[in-house]
Parts: structure tokens; C-alpha cells; sequence
């Protein structure tokens, strides 16, 4: 077993051991639409969404460029279970009922770190 078959196991018993720590997320996108250069229309993108279950890792504030106080939190998902190649069409997520812009995407191999906003 190679040293990144064994991280992936170690990801995916941590994951399978967290039991009802893990929160159902609900990745949400907007609708909207896309030019088709093969057909010369603009079509309807539809709203996309995806349901996926992961941690809250972390709540913290942060100091903006225009020296305001902002609320982050870290949500952390396995890899393996989230389409790591949809991230970029969803612009906010939905926890424990309350819907929260994206700030950031960190993807590390392993596992993906969402950044959403609590303001």
C-alpha cells in the first residue's frame, strides 16, 4: 500500500467514525445562462444543487481590507464524497437551515474545505 492509499483510508475512516457529528450541507447554485457558439442561442443554465455530509470545523472573524470585522466558517467534506468539479457553480451552502454565501474553496487531495460567510 502506497503512502497516499493510506492517507485516503485514514480520510475515509475518520469520515466513517464521526457518525452524527457530520451535518447534511446542501450546496446551492444560481440560475442562469450560458452562450452556445455551436447553436448561436443563449440557453438557461438552471439552478444546480448538491447535498453532501460534512463537519463544521471552525467559526472565526476576520479583518476586511476596508477594516471591517467579518464571520467566516470553515466547513470540511472527504474528497470522495463531493464532486470536487462542480464547486465552482455553487456560490452558497445551506447549514442546519440557514443559507450562507461561499467565500473560498481549498481542495488538498483528501479533503475539501469550504469558507462561507456568517454575514
Amino acid at each position: 500500500m502506497g503512502l497516499r492509499s493510506f492517507v485516503e483510508s485514514q480520510v475515509d475512516s475518520a469520515f466513517a467514525q464521526i457518525g452524527d457529528l457530520k451535518t447534511t450541507m446542501t450546496f446551492s447554485g444560481k440560475s442562469g445562462t450560458s452562450y452556445n457558439p455551436e447553436t448561436g442561442s443563449v440557453e438557461n443554465t438552471g439552478a444546480t444543487s448538491m447535498v453532501v455530509g460534512g463537519v463544521i470545523e471552525s467559526s472565526y472573524s476576520v479583518i476586511t481590507e476596508e477594516g471591517y470585522t467579518g464571520y467566516h466558517m470553515d466547513l470540511l467534506f472527504n474528497r470522495k464524497e463531493i464532486e470536487v468539479s462542480k464547486l465552482n457553480t455553487f456560490d452558497h451552502v445551506e447549514v442546519n437551515g440557514t443559507s450562507h454565501p461561499i467565500v473560498n474553496f481549498v481542495d488538498d487531495g483528501y479533503t475539501v474545505t469550504a469558507t462561507v460567510s456568517l454575514r
